[in-house]
């Protein structure tokens, strides 16, 4: 490894959490992505594109008529989403923008290893990890929840789930929902109920994984901040295309 990379980054552990640097057989993706059934849609979207979708950059960048599907399945509004370059690409926005040095970040075990491996590239961050939503670390500025859970598939109970939230006002939840497609209950409700709950979501457990479609749902005033320095043009013209025509 370069002399370069910071030592919180060269460990053994962090090697291993993070499939983009392992050893492609001993992570087979393939079995998280969900069977592909869009072959109609892909082919009417990309039928439907036009060269200015690549030729130019795409204004308003995040297309209006996805961000109303969205919404429409999420029973949210559009002030409530942030389309993100995949489900990665928004956990780690949301935690460049509410952590830094001296702050408490709290992981519920198990998780998605990105969120630890993005942690350690935070200098001066204390991680906590904990098992049990009834053991939320105090004064954590962000906590970290998966339900349905990746990789145990176990799905949190709601009433536990906003128990937890409602007893730590002043710890922001971001909950990694890209398995909810398969769950049992909408997480989409805890954004509207509470102003300190950020959900992850994602097309790629439906089949399209490789489409690098994800979005966050949450209070209006907590997608705007999320919103600050961040790139317009993360999500493609053209993936939103295709994901628009599955959406609707």
């Amino acid at each position: 490894m370069s002399r370069f990379l910071r030592p919180s980054m060269q460990g053994d552990q962090t090697v291993f959490c993070n499939y983009a640097v392992r050893e492609p057989a001993t992570c087979d993706l393939s079995l998280v992505t969900g069977p592909f059934i869009w072959q109609e849609e892909y082919q009417r979207a990309l039928a439907k594109a036009e060269n200015q979708l690549i030729h130019f950059y795409a204004l308003p960048s995040e297309n209006p008529a996805l961000l109303a599907a969205i919404a429409d399945y999420d029973n949210v509004g559009v002030d409530a989403i942030m389309l993100a370059s995949g489900a990665d690409s928004a956990l780690e926005t949301i935690m460049s923008r509410f952590l830094e040095s001296g702050d408490v970040f709290g992981i519920l075990s198990p998780n998605f290893p990105r969120f630890a491996i993005f942690a350690a590239t935070i200098p001066g961050l204390e991680v906590k990890v904990f098992k049990d939503l009834a053991d939320v670390p105090a004064k954590a500025n962000l906590i970290s929840v998966c339900t349905p859970n990746n990789p145990s598939t176990e799905e949190l109970p709601l009433a536990d789930l906003r128990r937890a939230i409602a007893e730590n006002p002043d710890s922001l939840f971001c909950v990694d929902g890209v398995f909810e497609w398969y769950g049992s209950y909408r997480l989409s409700e805890l954004c509207r109920e509470f102003d300190n709950v950020l959900v992850l979501k994602s097309f790629s457990k439906i089949g399209l994984a490789g489409l690098r479609l994800g979005y966050v749902l949450g209070n209006p005033g907590l997608i705007s901040d999320l919103k600050v320095g961040t790139t317009p043009f993360s999500v493609p013209a053209l993936v939103q295309g295709v994901g628009l025509e599955i959406a609707r």
